[in-house]
């Protein structure tokens, strides 16, 4: 009985120890991604002006129209081209939401370490949330977005029970239980 304690205590260990390389991996990764970094830029300009990234969803929207309706061949080349840019500034803002979301189901599912990834990004994570808040409810009112309605769920829900839990003392150590609950050791500095 006792070696069987023992190596689901070994089990756990690494499992454990696996979900905190691979959080630091996936964030090391991101520092040196040439693609996430360009789609980092683009997404933060597009959040300080809500204004032009509503506009550019818009065109985004359209330009997906007329190419559905057959209207794309009878277009001016320049009218094109703002399509185009709308649809590239578009995709870049949907890779990190889409980055966001699956960050949130890591963590849910437990594949990522949560302390680790909520010491590195809490405000940034809450704040994109808010920011990009918008633009998400834009999307999920989009009638050709497949699952549109539940676009960024998991994203929505971490940053809100975040907010709501506020931020965690970076004394304290926190170890996630088998069931996803968190069990908090306070250390005095």
């Amino acid at each position: 009985m006792i070696g069987f304690v023992g190596a689901l205590y070994a089990i756990s260990t690494q499992r454990a120890i696996n979900r905190r390389r691979a959080t630091v991996d996936m964030l090391t990764s991101k520092m040196w991604d040439q693609d996430y970094i360009k789609s980092s830029r683009i997404f933060y300009q597009m959040l300080k002006d809500q204004k032009t990234l509503m506009q550019q969803y818009d065109l985004f929207v359209d330009g997906r129209n007329k190419k559905h309706t057959g209207e794309w061949s009878k277009l001016r080349e320049d009218d094109k081209k703002a399509y185009d840019d709308a649809y590239e500034t578009i995709s870049h803002v949907r890779f990190i939401l889409n980055d966001r979301e699956l960050v949130a189901i890591g963590i849910r599912e437990g594949t990522y370490d949560e302390p680790i990834f909520r010491r590195w990004w809490y405000t940034t994570y809450i704040q994109e949330w808010r920011e990009s808040s918008a633009i998400v409810a834009r999307i999920r009112s989009d009638a050709q977005v497949s699952a549109a309605a539940n676009a960024y769920a998991e994203f929505d829900a971490l940053a809100k029970r975040w907010q709501a839990e506020g931020p965690w003392s970076k004394s304290d150590r926190h170890f996630r239980l088998p069931g996803g609950r968190f069990v908090t050791i306070s250390r005095s500095r």
